[in-house]
């Protein structure tokens, strides 16, 4: 790992695990000339695509449309939830033992700060080319929430967040009609809350805020930062690293 720096990939990790809900959805199709009836996936796509994924989706035209039923994943906001907040700057302790170990023995005493909860705002973006295929895909979702659905990420006995709650918020339809176009694109956008918990060993926590404490501490000069038009002492404006 890096001095100084932290990443576990928590966020990312909890739009994965939500987006994975929806994964492997199908709708049915009816028969034409070139097929039966059968049923065909809704694949699942995570944010926005780029210029580069977007040209490459449409064969770098603006003629070709992308492939309809998709559904796409996109993080809308984060937000600190002080409602689930308990106990925060506090440390809890847990006593972990290996598979088959002997808890005098081979014990170890885990000290964890307490999580940070979060509710991760997120939008599913339906696009369907009829209505059919829309209430298809609406019917499958709507029947896992009420409106709540509970899912557990980890095995883990020292994750607080292993058991997370997925809410049903908002549903909203915006029907598409291009001017001068015989195809149409239905949209449904279904909002969800994931409550969500952010955390890192208590080690590196603390050591983190005792860097932020000593640069507090170091600029501790009402005159710091004070750039002179005459050139007067700007020498002395310090750059905090």
């Amino acid at each position: 790992m890096i001095e100084g720096f932290y990443y576990d990939y928590q966020v990312k990790r909890a739009v994965l695990q939500f987006a994975a809900i929806f994964s492997g959805m199908t709708v049915s199709v009816g028969a034409n000339k070139n097929r039966d009836a059968t049923t065909i996936p809704v694949p699942v796509m995570i944010g926005s695509m780029d210029r580069v994924a977007a040209a490459i989706a449409t064969r770098n035209t603006q003629n070709a449309h992308i492939r309809v039923p998709v559904m796409s994943v996109n993080v809308t906001a984060l937000r600190y939830a002080a409602d689930r907040a308990k106990g925060i700057s506090t440390e809890q302790r847990g006593i972990d033992v290996p598979y088959g170990g002997d808890p005098r023995l081979d014990g170890t005493v885990v000290y964890q700060k307490m999580a940070l909860p979060y509710d991760i705002m997120v939008d599913l973006k339906i696009k369907t080319s009829n209505k059919d295929q829309q209430f298809q895909i609406f019917e499958q979702i709507a029947l896992l929430f009420s409106p709540m659905l509970q899912i557990q990420t980890s095995d883990s006995l020292f994750d607080p967040g292993k058991i997370v709650a997925v809410e049903l918020a908002d549903i909203t339809i915006d029907d598409n009609f291009p001017s001068g176009m015989d195809s149409r694109t239905c949209e449904m956008t279904i909002s969800f809350k994931i409550d969500a918990y952010l955390q890192m060993p208590g080690r590196i926590r603390d050591n983190l805020i005792q860097t932020v404490l000593m640069r507090v501490m170091a600029v501790n000069d009402p005159h710091i930062g004070t750039v002179h038009s005459d050139g007067r002492d700007n020498e002395q404006v310090p750059f905090i690293s």
